[in-house]
This record gives C-alpha cells, sequence and structure tokens, in this order.
C-alpha cells in the first residue's frame, strides 16, 4: 500500500468530518502528555507492532509525531498492515503552530508512573553493576563482564530512546497500568 502524506489541516477537516480515523501518535509518553492531538491514541514507536493486532485492519490511520519523521519511519515500516494509511507533515509541532486544538495529560499520574518505571530500570541497572563489581574484584574477574548489559542498555536508552530494562520492567504485574 502506499503512503500518503496530508496536512494538518486535511487531518483536522478529517476528524471533524467524523470519519473513521485512527490517529496514532508514535512519539515517547512524556512528549504526549504535554500535549497531542485530541483523540490520538500513543504508540510509542518500540511498542507499535506489538498493539497492532489490536487495532482493525481497514481504518484510516494517520501516523503522526512531533515533526513528521519518525512517523515518516512508522509508515514505512506499516505500509502493508493498512489500506489507508497517511503520515501527518510537520507532526504535532505544525498542528500546535496552525492553532489547533490540543489535550495535555493529568502530569501528576504520567510523571508518577513514569518516574516509577525509571526508578526501578536505575535500581536494576545499579544492583547488576554493584554485584559485577563486587564478585569481579572477590571472585572471578569474568564478572566484570556483567557490567556491560547495564551500561549497554543505558547508553542504547540515551541514544535511541529504547531501554530495555524498562521495556521488561514494564511488563512486570506490578507496574501493569504503567505509562
Amino acid at each position: 500500500m502506499s503512503i500518503k502524506n496530508i496536512s494538518v489541516s486535511e487531518l483536522h477537516t478529517m476528524t471533524l468530518q467524523g470519519k473513521d480515523l485512527l490517529i496514532i501518535d508514535v512519539r515517547t509518553s512524556a512528549e504526549f502528555n504535554r500535549g497531542h492531538i485530541p483523540t490520538a491514541l500513543n504508540l510509542h514507536g518500540s511498542s507499535l507492532r506489538s498493539h497492532l493486532s489490536e487495532l482493525p485492519p481497514t481504518t484510516t490511520v494517520a501516523i503522526v509525531c512531533q515533526s513528521g519523521g519518525r512517523s515518516q519511519l512508522a509508515c514505512e515500516g506499516l505500509r502493508r498492515e493498512f489500506k489507508g494509511l497517511s503520515n501527518v507533515d510537520g507532526g504535532t509541532a505544525a498542528w500546535i503552530r496552525a492553532g489547533l486544538p490540543v489535550e495535555k495529560e493529568n502530569k501528576n499520574m504520567h510523571q508518577t508512573s513514569d518516574s516509577k518505571l525509571r526508578r526501578q530500570t536505575h535500581l536494576v541497572a545499579g544492583i547488576m553493576l554493584t554485584t559485577a563489581l563486587a564478585m569481579g574484584f572477590t571472585g572471578h574477574p569474568a564478572w566484570f563482564y556483567l557490567a556491560c548489559l547495564p551500561a549497554f542498555g543505558l547508553m542504547l536508552d540515551a541514544i535511541t530512546g529504547i531501554c530495555p530494562m524498562t521495556l521488561m520492567l514494564k511488563k512486570a504485574p506490578w507496574n501493569s497500568g504503567a505509562a
């Protein structure tokens, strides 16, 4: 299927006309919470594929991000999944510049779940690093290699915004419903 680029004014018109439209915002939850297009569903790029089975395949889908780059990449990956797939030119930034309505999430609710998850990630990384160093100095030096795992995860998170440990902790039973 082909990917169509639409302007924010076209998207706004489609929402006003009540078209069968699904708007997927592929930004992080923190970006989404600061302001998003009303009715948009937040599925960060890293979790998008895992939620495809929950989305109706015949729905017209508009993918949006901050400026249009990440949404274009998401569209490339989803071009076979949806009949009517559109990339929103200029993204949320263009939507805001056009003066169109924006919704903001309750900051306290989302900051709590995001910061709780971030603290858990840091705790596990710290435990792994401390254990690796203690075992490396008192036991076999091969334990130092364990320190590479959290270090790699933290670097990956800093570069891509995807943290494997956070993704695993998100699925833990005590984090059900965490953003």
